[in-house]
């Protein structure tokens, strides 16, 4: 692609030209390197926490887990939503529109921040109490919330500058950035905690910091992609509307979802110690098997928006057959490791007396494996979701949030007397094959809708920006 003024030919990737496979693969590596590393922090933390603390303390990391995953992917999701229409603008070569968005973008998501830090702040000690965490572990959990709901800005900066990068087809530097908040996120965890001896706050302290780093070189990397003439970047009223019309309803999916799941968490504070300890060992080795199906998820959202800008259907339509095809190998090939070495995973998070560890390890592992056989459906649920939001439809995935938190509540609470604890085990799998149903019938109906459209041309000289 030749360079065009205000946009380095480095810094962007038309997708709407060349091989398709090739452009979602270039695409969704270096995002899922970069995301591994994050989850290699993520168990870092999780073993630093568990060796180092002790029982007590991982099983308040495991309360926390999910209020910090329902802040950090509403923000990703609020602000994927203004990622796509600068996709679809990108693709049709419109340039003015495209910094509009961008600017506009900035505004509505500097007010979010805002606000939800202040909110999470004031509302964590009554979502705990709400989750009815244990004595011992509550104090834990609320100082560990408290210091990361901090951070909140960071993570919003953080997820507004990955917007945009994704929109131009750059996933080179949110890599480098993932890769700079891993490496830092490790050392100083390793130090605060393990070396300071600062405790569940110190690790908390590691990640805030490293947000903040990784905030300022993600903002660097955007700095570089806009235009010489800084008048373009202005806000525009005019699109409020359109962009909060596809961001909130992708929030809210999210946060839809995070209440199946606090209901989950709050029947799994019900039991014994170990048992959450082996819930949690196991839920943060999920994060890694889940890495490859959100960067698909994010590939197919930056590669279908760009095509349907620049009016390419005919890839729009492969692309999604090849996605899944590459969905399902890689499910695959997860599962045959869950198999295999299942059990040594899981015990390298789970310390503490000889009879805690006993029934830690053989309930996360009976988890782990329930995942293994189901891991397919959760890379299909991503996949299809993530394409129909790129073709702008957002209604679809947040009707499937309402049926996956039915399929959660209605597992932890019918199936309890019959499966008793494990109950919360099938909570995943069984709202994963809900919502790849759903979703992939969704997408099969607006690939065919689109298809009634008139025929889109064949080809196309792709972006002039």
């Amino acid at each position: 692609m030749a360079k065009k003024e205000g946009l380095p030919a480095a810094g962007v990737k038309n997708m709407t030209q060349g091989s398709i496979l090739k452009a979602i693969l270039l695409f969704a590596l270096p995002l899922i390197l970069g995301s591994t590393c994050q989850q290699v922090y993520t168990l870092t933390d999780t073993a630093v926490v568990g060796r180092v603390l002790g029982v007590t303390a991982l099983a308040a990391l495991g309360a926390c887990d999910l209020l910090v995953w329902t802040v950090s992917s509403a923000l990703q999701a609020y602000t994927a939503g203004f990622s796509i229409q600068m996709a679809h603008a990108f693709g049709a070569g419109d340039r003015p529109r495209l910094h509009r968005i961008a600017a506009t973008s900035a505004g509505l998501s500097a007010l979010a921040g805002v606000g939800l830090c202040l909110g999470m702040e004031l509302a964590a000690p009554f979502i705990l109490r709400a989750m009815k965490v244990q004595g011992e572990v509550y104090p834990l959990a609320l100082l560990y919330l408290r210091v990361l709901y901090a951070g909140i800005p960071f993570v919003t900066l953080y997820n507004y500058c990955f917007a945009i990068l994704r929109a131009l087809g750059n996933s080179r530097s949110p890599f480098c950035t993932m890769l700079l908040s891993a490496g830092l996120n490790i050392g100083l965890d390793l130090l605060f905690v393990a070396g300071f001896h600062w405790g569940i706050g110190g690790a908390a302290v590691a990640t805030v910091l490293s947000q903040g780093a990784s905030a300022v070189y993600s903002l660097v990397c955007v700095r570089r992609l806009l235009p010489d003439h800084r008048g373009e970047l202005r806000w525009d009223g005019t699109l409020v509307r359109g962009l909060l019309g596809l961001s909130l309803p992708m929030a809210a999916q999210l946060i839809i979802s995070a209440l199946g799941g606090l209901v989950v968490q709050t029947v799994v504070n019900r039991y014994e110690v170990p048992f959450i300890a082996g819930y949690t060992a196991t839920y943060k080795i999920f994060g890694l098997l889940e890495v490859a199906a959100i960067s698909y998820g994010q590939a197919i959202t930056s590669y279908t928006g760009q095509n349907l800008g620049a009016r390419r259907t005919d890839r729009v339509r492969r692309g999604l057959a090849l996605s899944a095809a590459m969905a399902l190998v890689t499910s695959a090939l997860f599962s045959l490791v869950i198999f295999t070495a299942g059990r040594g995973i899981i015990g390298l998070f789970i310390s503490g007396t000889a009879e805690e560890v006993a029934q830690a390890v053989p309930s996360g592992l009976r988890f782990l494996r329930l995942m293994g056989l189901w891991l397919p459906m959760l890379y299909i649920n991503h996949l299809m979701g993530s394409f129909v939001q790129g073709l702008g439809h957002a209604g679809i995935t947040t009707v499937n949030s309402l049926f996956e938190l039915a399929t959660r509540v209605s597992t932890v609470t019918l199936f309890s007397g019959a499966l008793g604890p494990d109950c919360v085990f099938y909570a995943e799998p069984f709202a994963w094959t809900v919502g790849s149903a759903l979703l992939t019938a969704g997408a099969l109906f607006y690939l065919r809708e689109m298809g009634k459209e008139e025929p889109y041309r064949e080809e196309t000289k792709g972006p002039s920006i």
